[in-house]
C-alpha cells in the first residue's frame, strides 16, 4: 500500500503537546501533581504516544474512564497510579482491586462493597471519594460527604487515599464555581492528609487561584490544545491537525442543487471541489451548509449536506484547485486557521466530541514523538 496517497488523515504533534504541558505547569504551584486525562483513546489522539509523552514530561498520574482503559495502560507498561474516573461496576470490582487501580467512589455503599473485596483478596481497595458540589452525576452530595468519608476510613480492606470533585461550569461561571469550591473545601479541611484534586482544564486557568492549590490537577482537553475558554486557548497550541484531499473539481452553473436533500441551490455559478471526508470519518453532519475548509490558504464554504464519505465545497476564490490538493479541516494553512472550537461551534457541539468522533479509518501520523 506504500505510495498510495492518504485521502483523510490526522497529524498529532508532540511539540504542541509538550508546549501545553509546560503551560499547565506554569499555571499551577510548584510540586502540584499532574494527572493526565487520557480516556477515550486520549480524546481521539492516540493513547499510547500521548501517554508516553505525558509520562516523559511530568504526568504523575493517569485518569481513564473505565477498567478496560486502565488495563490497556498497564499493558503498555505505564507504572503511574491510574484513577478510574467512572463508577466501577460490581462485576469489575474484584479485578480492579486485584490490579491495584485507584477507584473514584460516590457512596458509603460502594465503600463497603470494595472493602469486602479487599478483605477477600487480602489487599486494600484504593479509593478517592468523589464529592458532588453541583454536577449531579457521580459523587456524594457535599452535605453528606464528611460522615460518609469518616465511616469509610475505618473499614477494613479499604484505603481512602483521596477526595475530589468535578465542576460543571468552571469554563463559564466563575461565581458559581467559587461557591462550589468553597463547599468542597469545607469537606477537604476535615481530611487534610487526603490527596485532594478538583482542577480540570478550565479551572486550571481559572481566576480563582485556590482551585489549583491542592495536591493534584486533572488536565484533559487542555493537553490537546483546545482550550475551553478564550484565555486558555490563547495559552495553548493545538496538538491535532485534520486533513483531506480534493478528489474532483467541477464548474457548476446557477440554479443547480447540491448533495442529498437539495438543501443548497446556487444563485450564481461556482467552482466546486469534492473533498474525501464525511460523517463516516467523524465529520459531523451538522456541519452541512455551515462549515469551511482551507484550500490553498483560502476559506472555502461547504455546500449542501455532509455525506458518508464526501463533502462539496466552493473553491471559486481558491485559485486553480485540482484533484489531490491538500484540504485542511482543522488546523492552519498559510495565514488562515480553523480551530477545533470553531468547527465545534458550526456543529453545535464541543471540541471534545469532535476529537473523539474521528473514526479509525482516518490515518494517524505522529510527529516529533520520541
Amino acid at each position: 500500500m506504500s505510495g498510495i496517497p492518504d485521502r483523510c488523515w490526522m497529524e498529532v504533534d508532540a511539540f504542541a503537546l509538550r508546549y501545553n504541558l509546560r503551560a499547565i505547569r506554569k499555571a499551577i504551584p510548584r510540586g502540584t501533581g499532574l494527572m493526565a486525562i487520557v480516556k477515550a483513546n486520549a480524546y481521539g489522539h492516540g493513547v499510547e504516544p500521548i501517554a508516553r509523552e505525558c509520562s516523559r514530561f511530568g504526568a504523575t498520574w493517569f485518569g481513564v474512564a473505565n477498567l478496560r482503559e486502565a488495563m490497556g495502560l498497564r499493558k503498555l507498561g505505564f507504572k503511574q497510579p491510574i484513577l478510574i474516573l467512572s463508577a466501577v461496576l460490581p462485576g469489575e470490582m474484584t479485578e480492579a482491586v486485584r490490579r491495584g487501580f485507584v477507584l473514584a467512589i460516590s457512596s458509603l455503599d460502594e465503600a463497603r462493597q470494595l472493602a469486602a473485596v479487599g478483605r477477600k483478596l487480602q489487599r486494600k481497595a484504593r479509593v478517592h471519594f468523589k464529592v458532588d458540589v453541583g454536577m449531579g452525576r457521580l459523587g456524594i452530595w457535599h452535605e453528606e460527604a464528611t460522615l460518609a468519608i469518616a465511616l469509610s476510613r475505618i473499614l477494613a480492606g479499604l484505603s481512602v487515599e483521596g477526595v475530589m470533585t468535578h465542576f460543571p461550569c468552571s469554563d463559564d461561571n466563575a461565581a458559581l464555581t467559587k461557591r462550589q469550591w468553597q463547599n468542597f473545601d469545607r469537606v477537604r479541611r476535615v481530611f487534610p492528609k487526603l490527596c485532594a484534586h478538583v482542577a480540570n482544564s478550565p479551572s486550571i486557568f481559572s481566576a480563582i487561584p485556590s482551585l489549583s492549590h491542592y495536591e493534584m490537577v486533572r488536565p484533559g482537553i487542555a493537553l490537546y490544545g483546545a482550550g475551553p475558554t478564550a484565555e486558555s486557548e490563547r495559552l495553548l497550541r493545538p496538538v491535532l491537525t485534520w486533513k483531506s484531499r480534493v478528489s474532483h473539481v467541477d464548474y457548476v452553473p446557477a440554479g443547480r442543487t447540491i448533495s442529498y436533500g437539495a438543501t443548497y441551490r446556487l444563485h450564481h455559478a461556482e467552482t466546486h471541489a469534492v473533498v474525501s471526508v464525511g460523517y463516516a470519518d467523524g465529520y459531523h453532519r451538522l456541519l452541512s451548509n455551515r462549515a469551511e475548509v482551507l484550500i490553498h490558504g483560502k476559506r472555502c464554504p461547504l455546500r449542501g449536506r455532509v455525506t458518508m464519505d464526501q463533502i462539496v465545497v466552493d473553491v471559486s476564490r481558491a485559485g486553480a484547485v485540482k484533484p489531490g490538493d491538500e484540504v485542511v479541516l482543522i488546523g492552519r494553512q498559510g495565514r488562515e486557521e480553523i480551530t477545533a472550537n470553531e468547527m465545534a461551534r458550526w456543529a453545535e457541539t464541543i471540541s471534545y466530541e469532535l476529537f473523539t468522533s474521528i473514526s479509525p479509518r482516518v490515518v494517524r501520523y505522529y510527529k516529533n514523538f520520541k
